[in-house]
């Protein structure tokens, strides 16, 4: 049986003067000004402030409800504690005159004012990196390299050593893999590219660490830092390598914690169970979504996949990966070998739609599809499972227009046609909406 509670202070003051008015009638509670109103005012606010406090109480009584300290408490009792807020981690890189050195613990800032603090303590050197191919697509150059380089968007690498001397020189770059990057050229040598290739910068890559915590802390590829002394022989700014500044995290909200916890109660664990591992790899704060694949690859294996979804590139990096091994071993049964615990990011199977036909085809309703669709792809797609043509389709029927109010009433896909097939390893996510 639901609580009843006012929905406000003057129901009670009406119900109060109602009963003074019943046991004594010739009182006049319900006029303005008089003694008895005065009271019953009075009594009513504190009976009001009451319960306001009798039910916020009420929600802490339940997991489901809870919030705050309460759901911190209802958490301990499965073990389970909320995420502390995180720093970022990476690395950048840093260009000036050979042999300059950057010292451990100096402070760079970015341009919306967090700080960060080298790692290391580095030296610029001359950095010569092997390249195994260079082609050309227009006047586009690919760039691979042996082994992985620390260039940085927007450095200048010297190109020497190929045969075709367009291609040499120094050029501003792209850096698109950790093992490649781009340049563009204005002619037209044959590609590709021939002789013993190098790439070449005067940099060093550091590692470094923000001061403060939370997602903001987190920067992209390319991102331009500033020291904030001037160090002899060291630019005055640096950029962040390809695979940015990650790990940031805030705080675990009230409904991330609760579905982590509420998990713990409908999900009874047993040793190294599946839910078990789920629980293990959402205490990493950052971690959003697991995927246990247990007798995988063979019997006697597991393998782990997991999604950063608040970061700016949600599939995880090589070092976050490694993190969640380490926490996961922390779990395993004593006869496991650790390398049957295989811990991986998915390969993202990236899914474009357009349109054949679409009504009503507004801009508010492409971007409403658009928002709707990402939001399907981050909660319903699963590592190695095709997705069904109903099930995506559902998520675009559904769209309502902000503007108007109104649902999606047709529409034909030009692509995707059918049913998305995935690799075992592939989660598919959300691409774009072509024109």
């Amino acid at each position: 049986m639901p609580i009843l509670y006012p929905e406000n202070r003057q129901e009670i003051v009406d119900r109060v003067s109602t009963d003074i008015q019943a046991a004594l009638p010739e009182s006049e509670p319900f006029l303005r000004n008089s003694y008895l109103l005065a009271l019953a005012i009075g009594y009513s606010g504190a009976i009001y402030d009451t319960n306001k406090t009798v039910q916020e109480l009420q929600k802490q009584l339940f997991p489901d409800t809870a919030t705050g300290e309460f759901a911190d408490r209802w958490a301990s009792f499965k073990g389970i504690y909320r995420n502390a807020a995180t720093q970022s981690t990476g690395n950048i890189t840093v260009t000036g005159t050979l042999g300059a050195a950057i010292p451990l613990g100096t402070q760079l800032q970015s341009s919306d004012g967090n700080y960060f603090l080298t790692a290391q303590e580095k030296v610029i050197a001359t950095q010569n990196i092997s390249v195994t191919s260079l082609t050309r697509s227009g006047t586009v150059v690919t760039v691979t390299t042996v082994n992985d380089h620390f260039f940085a968007n927007g450095n200048s690498v010297v190109i020497s050593g190929a045969d075709q001397l367009e291609y040499n020189g120094t050029f501003k770059i792209v850096v698109t893999a950790t093992d490649e990057f781009t340049y563009e050229i204005s002619s037209a040598p044959t590609t590709p590219a021939t002789g013993t290739i190098l790439a070449s910068q005067i940099c060093i890559g550091i590692e470094i660490k923000s001061t403060d915590y939370g997602l903001v802390t987190n920067l992209v590829s390319g991102s331009e830092l500033f020291f904030s002394s001037l160090i002899a022989g060291v630019d005055t700014s640096a950029f962040v390598q390809y695979e940015g500044l990650t790990g940031g995290a805030d705080i675990e909200s009230d409904e991330e914690f609760k579905v982590r916890y509420l998990f713990a109660y409908r999900h009874p664990i047993a040793y190294f169970s599946a839910s078990e591992i789920v629980l293990k790899c959402e205490e990493i704060n950052g971690v959003t979504r697991v995927f246990v694949h247990g007798t995988t690859p063979d019997v006697g294996q597991v393998t782990v996949y997991f999604m950063r979804d608040n970061d700016a590139n949600p599939f995880p990096s090589g070092s976050q990966v490694a993190i969640v091994k380490e926490r996961l071993l922390t779990i395993k049964p004593a006869h496991v070998d650790p390398d049957d615990v295989i811990v991986k990011a998915p390969t993202p199977k990236v899914i474009n739609f357009k349109f054949s036909i679409l009504d009503p085809n507004t801009l508010t309703m492409r971007v409403a599809i658009e928002a709707s669709l990402k939001a399907f792809f981050e909660e319903v797609p699963i590592v190695g499972q095709n997705l069904s043509k109903s099930s995506y389709a559902s998520a675009i029927y559904y769209t309502v227009d902000p503007a108007t109010g109104d649902f999606v009433t047709n529409f034909v896909l030009a692509y995707p046609l059918g049913d998305i097939l995935v690799g075992e390893d592939e989660l598919a996510t959300f691409g774009q909406i072509n024109p």
